[in-house]
């Protein structure tokens, strides 16, 4: 399954948007013209509150469809509130799914939510391609869709997977925590038993160690949990890892475990098709990983399309512009927009990127700086020559008092 594309009504912040989205597979068998670097990848970018987020559960929940009433989703506040009279909003997403004859087709997901109180209803139209039960199952392949809100962490304590999946349907323990931020991500050693149990731990660390940055190497020989080895130093075990290797090995590892549940026996995990949507995917990555994580993740994966939240212009530099949609909020209409600069973004340095449409900044430097810069060059402008003097240093020192040494 591929998502092509939504078009949406009062919802959340959005009065009408719509985008269409990149995906590896060709458009009802058409070749695909536009040779893009990472054409599994669709990254959304925007200011606090522009969005991003909505996007994130516009397309869970039209790519959900019919089954989303059965799954134990309830929505909260998702109808947009204005001042004028809104009887619900609208979903309509169009995916890509593929039938057990390898064949594609594209398929219209409408969604209503009807404000019910504080919390809502759905009411949701999705029809199915072959008309198979087994397609609307929790286990089908062919509907993998997996989503990481920016709250996430790995879950602490004893993990269940039966008490889970008793709690919530397993197709929507892959969406939660889009929607809850103290749903958990499954522990690392719970992701090793799962692929020990289906035979699948060599793929498994194959395509792990494609994931991973440069010099992390993991150890699976223990009973209990994975172990990670930095650049050839004592293995250490997850917890001990740094906030910005957790948080990224753990939705790595959590998706590898949803990967394994739902691939079958004859097939391998790098051959499942679907959607993973991720939340702001620099959460806790040095500016040296942000170059890379995009392009990692894309290339170890290539039959899942991906759709990112970034604040990060290093983030957004690593792709091209046709991959790229903005979030803004319109202050005349009172709503979000989406659009898509066709501005070239790949390869552009983080303070290009910044000032750019894409992020629309005047400048990057410190509140004060920008202004004590213009007041010296005024006085270089008047022939001044010590101003002239004092506005390269403050170009190429920086602006703070500096001792002797």
């Amino acid at each position: 399954m591929y998502i092509e594309n939504f078009v949406v009504r009062n919802f959340r912040c959005f009065d009408h948007a719509g985008l269409k989205l990149q995906h590896p597979a060709p458009l009802n068998g058409k070749v695909i013209k536009e040779k893009l670097r990472f054409p599994n990848v669709t990254v959304l970018l925007g200011n606090n509150g522009s969005g991003k987020s909505s996007v994130l559960k516009i397309l869970t929940i039209g790519a959900l469809g019919a089954v989303i009433e059965l799954i134990g989703l309830r929505p909260y506040y998702l109808v947009r509130r204005t001042t004028s009279s809104v009887t619900h909003a609208h979903l309509n997403v169009t995916i890509l799914l593929e039938d057990n004859r390898a064949e594609r087709g594209s398929l219209s997901s409408r969604v209503d939510i009807i404000p019910n109180g504080s919390y809502e209803k759905f009411d949701a139209v999705f029809p199915t391609k072959l008309g198979e039960a087994e397609d609307l199952e929790d286990t089908s392949p062919n509907r993998f869709l997996v989503g990481y809100g920016a709250g996430r962490k790995v879950q602490a304590g004893e993990f269940n997977p039966a008490e889970r999946d008793r709690n919530r349907a397993l197709r929507y323990q892959r969406v939660a925590g889009l929607f809850e931020d103290h749903y958990d991500l499954v522990p690392p050693y719970a992701w090793l038993n799962q692929v020990r149990r289906t035979g699948r731990l060599e793929e498994a660390l194959i395509i792990l160690h494609r994931l991973l940055p440069a010099g992390i190497e993991v150890e699976t020989e223990s009973d209990d949990a994975p172990l990670f080895r930095r650049n050839g130093s004592v293995p250490l075990p997850y917890l001990t890892l740094s906030d910005g290797f957790r948080g990224y090995i753990g939705w790595v590892l959590d998706l590898l475990y949803h990967m394994d549940r739902v691939t079958p026996k004859d097939r391998k995990l790098s051959d499942l098709t679907g959607v993973v949507l991720v939340d702001e995917i620099d959460l806790f990555l040095h500016p040296e990983w942000q170059r890379l994580v995009v392009p990692t993740v894309a290339n170890a994966l290539p039959n899942l399309q991906f759709v990112f939240t970034t604040h990060s212009p290093i983030v957004a530099g690593t792709v091209e512009s046709a991959n790229v949609y903005v979030c803004e909020w319109d202050d005349e209409s009172g709503s979000a927009t989406l659009r898509q600069p066709d501005e070239s973004i790949f390869g552009l340095s983080a303070d290009q990127i910044l000032t750019s449409r894409y992020f629309g900044l005047t400048t990057t430097r410190a509140p004060g700086a920008e202004s004590e810069l213009d007041s010296i060059a005024e006085r270089a402008m008047k022939g001044d020559r010590e101003a002239g003097y004092e506005y390269l240093q403050r170009l190429t020192q920086g602006f703070e008092e500096t001792q002797a040494r």
